[in-house]
């Protein structure tokens, strides 16, 4: 391939420069070599080395801390960061680590309140048979599970009851909810303990409670559950609860914990249920007021409370 006329100069110019710099090259190192050798001047003496004077320094040291205004124990050197630690205690700071208070353990009172309920009566009334005065009442032994059917002079030895007197009446029943009242025939009696002479009213539409609540404890550090009333004492290991009084509403109870070899540090608490139902009264109304009393008949029957229609 011939060369362009172009890359023909190009060529030249570039062989121009090597030459050029080639010459100015060798005209440098010539005129060094011809340079005149220089001679620096001096003093004519002889070279005497002068002696080195050692300097005295003195070393001086920090002098000791002293113990700052708050005390003996506060002492900081000058590079020395100080450590210090705030009491939160005291609230104030100090050179030593803060003392951190004993922890104080709470004291577990050990029983706690399930529920406060009544107990059903020994003996309840659930209907009757017949009608007028050859009707009789159904009841239930409740301890034992059996059925019993009776009227006036009907003895119960096993519970150690006799019902004194029975009958059979319409009567006005409003719903729990507040509804309308509806008329049912319901059965009543009376029936008196052989051995303490307490007669108690028995009605065939409710259950019959006692007088006198039952709570149900349970016992924190076994779980075992018992029952107790107003009066009655709970044991377990070298602890004893004394029940001093349990009420329905709220349903709570009122207790005094002892420990043996400690019964100077009695403590009394007030314990609320944790998931009891309200207990079912049987005495009183809804107004909270005692249920009216409903009069006796000249045939010594007990009468149908107010709302009920006798005779049937």
């Amino acid at each position: 391939m011939s060369a362009t006329t172009s890359d023909k100069v190009l060529l030249g110019v570039a062989g121009l420069l090597f030459l050029g710099a080639s010459a100015w090259a060798w005209f440098q190192e010539t005129d060094l070599g011809d340079a005149a050798a220089v001679n620096a001047p001096t003093s004519g003496k002889n070279y005497q080395p002068e002696e080195i004077v050692t300097l005295d320094i003195e070393t001086q040291a920090w002098p000791d801390p002293k113990p700052h205004s708050r005390g003996e124990e506060w002492l900081f050197d000058v590079f020395t960061p100080p450590v210090i630690y705030y009491d939160a205690n005291t609230s104030q700071f100090t050179v030593r680590p803060p003392i951190p208070p004993e922890e104080v353990k709470p004291v577990i009172f050990g029983l706690e309140l399930l529920a406060v309920e009544r107990d059903d009566f020994r003996l309840q009334l659930t209907g009757f048979i017949g009608s007028g005065d050859t009707a009789r009442g159904t009841f239930e032994d409740v301890q034992n599970q059996d059925v019993i059917i009776g009227a006036v002079g009907k003895k119960i030895p096993q519970l150690n009851l006799e019902v004194t007197k029975f009958s059979v009446a319409r009567q006005r029943k409003v719903p729990p909810d507040g509804g309308t009242p509806i008329i049912v025939t319901a059965a009543f009696a009376t029936v008196r303990d052989t051995q303490t002479g307490e007669e108690t009213e028995l009605v065939s539409t409710e259950r019959t409670k006692l007088p006198i609540s039952t709570a149900t404890f349970r016992v924190t550090s076994s779980g075992e559950v018992k029952k107790a009333k107003s009066g009655d004492s709970i044991v377990a290991d070298d602890t004893t609860w004394a029940i001093d009084r349990v009420t329905d509403t709220p349903p709570s109870a009122t207790v005094t914990r002892r420990k043996a070899g400690e019964e100077a540090n009695a403590e009394t608490k007030v314990l609320e249920a944790t998931g009891a139902s309200p207990a079912t009264s049987t005495d009183e109304s809804a107004s909270g007021q005692p249920a009216p009393e409903a009069p006796t008949s000249n045939n010594d029957q007990p009468a149908p409370p107010a709302g009920a229609f006798p005779g049937f």
